[in-house]
């Protein structure tokens, strides 16, 4: 079964703001968080890891 994900604007602001965060400590951190949360479908089941 496939799903249509819907991103939410309160959750984009949420992923620009960790995206950030990772940025911050690490440059390469935020985009692999990125990656991570595309593949792995995180999205879906929204949990923000602490940054």
């Amino acid at each position: 079964m496939k799903y249509k994900v819907v991103i939410r604007p309160e959750t984009e602001n949420d992923l620009k703001e960790a995206f950030s965060c990772y940025e911050d400590k690490r440059k390469g951190l935020g985009y692999n968080f990125l990656s991570y949360i595309m593949a792995k479908d995180i999205y879906k089941t929204w949990s923000l890891p602490k940054c």
